[in-house]
């Protein structure tokens, strides 16, 4: 684990997050060059070959830290992969004086082996909302439920996290369910990540604004990328089609093979390979995704996060949506390509400028 840029406090944070939760303890801290801390833990803790033991305080590590920091003031702002390497996940963080941490641990959901949910700090009165939940979205049902050492977990028939066909919609029908039943009981989420492999880990911030058992207006959706050439809308109002369809046929130039209903969801096949590109396709996939998030927002829909649900390779990240006021906004992104390129895409001249000046400062 490397902390970049922080200061002892901080660092002093981390250190006494990971002596909290992890009982093997720190093998070794070093400092390198550039601001870099390192903790080499002993074990391996992010590594999917460990026991399942180790998972789960693996997860109670990642939430541990997260809430120490938010508990200083430091909000979780990305998770991502940015690296084509070892590297699991990297956690942007940013100072905000504002922040109200809640007292009460994150509540934790980890993707767990290919057929299982794991979770960790959760109130008794919820085990029978993840059970109801994954019921409710997961056609093959449950073949297990165990609870033990403060440990729920909940093993599935079939594969949901490595599957074909109509359950790779419904596994993702069990996520976005999942979200929206904990917000119902005052859980929002906080953030995901990949901390053992490439299915994520949720974290869920207890919201004292939020009355258990008020139903709030926010619903969630997604849409998922699937295969080369897949989008699939799920759970989203039927009124949503047209609008995606007519922001794929303006600006995805090759134009759309087919669509269809999927299981629960919408389906639109499009000419070409958008989710399995290099070149100016990349470019103009990536491009398409933006003005997608753009026109779906102007619905009343705002984008909350990407969820990896699968451990197949050639799978890509969800996204999750929530019920919003409508606005029209721009977005743009940052595109990491090959080994050393980086693309803007859809960004203003001045975020260039500033992207610029970044590079030549903290890249020698």
């Amino acid at each position: 684990m490397r902390v970049v840029l922080g200061t002892d406090h901080e660092i002093s944070i981390i250190r006494q997050a990971i002596i909290e939760s992890w009982p093997k303890g720190i093998q070794e801290e070093e400092f390198r060059m550039n601001g870099v801390h390192q903790f080499k833990l002993k074990g391996n803790p992010f590594s999917v070959a460990s026991s399942s033991t180790d998972a789960a305080d693996s997860r109670k590590l990642g939430g541990n830290v997260l809430h120490r920091l938010y508990r200083d003031g430091w909000r979780l702002q990305v998770a991502g992969d940015f690296t084509q390497t070892t590297d699991l996940t990297t956690w942007i963080f940013k100072k905000d004086p504002n922040a109200v941490c809640p007292s009460v641990p994150f509540l934790i959901v980890g993707l767990s082996s290919w057929d299982s949910l794991m979770v960790l700090n959760g109130p008794m009165e919820l085990h029978q909302v993840f059970k109801d939940a994954v019921e409710k979205s997961w056609p093959s049902g449950i073949q297990k439920w165990t609870y033990e050492n403060d440990v729920l977990k909940i093993k599935m028939k079939g594969n949901p996290w490595h599957t074909n066909g109509e359950d790779t919609v419904y596994a993702r029908v069990i996520l976005h369910t999942l979200v929206n039943e904990l917000l119902i009981r005052g859980w929002r989420l906080y953030g995901n990540s990949n901390l053992r492999s490439s299915a994520n880990t949720l974290f869920f911030e207890r919201d004292a604004s939020i009355s258990p058992g008020m139903q709030p207006s926010l619903v969630h959706c997604t849409i998922s990328f699937n295969s080369e050439d897949l989008l699939r809308l799920i759970g989203f109002p039927e009124g949503m089609v047209s609008a995606v369809r007519n922001t794929i046929q303006t600006f995805w130039a090759r134009g759309i093979q087919g669509e269809s209903r999927y299981a629960e969801s919408w389906q639109f096949k499009l000419r070409g390979t958008p989710w399995w590109a290099s070149g100016t396709e990349a470019v103009e996939s990536r491009f398409l995704v933006l003005k997608l998030i753009e026109a779906i927002q102007a619905y009343g829909w705002s984008v909350v996060t990407a969820i990896d649900c699968s451990r197949k390779d050639s799978d890509k990240s969800s996204l999750l949506f929530t019920q919003s006021q409508p606005r029209q906004s721009p977005f743009f992104c940052i595109s990491l390509n090959e080994s050393d390129k980086m693309r803007l895409i859809n960004a203003p001249d001045n975020i260039r400028q500033v992207s610029d000046n970044a590079i030549c400062y903290m890249w020698p």
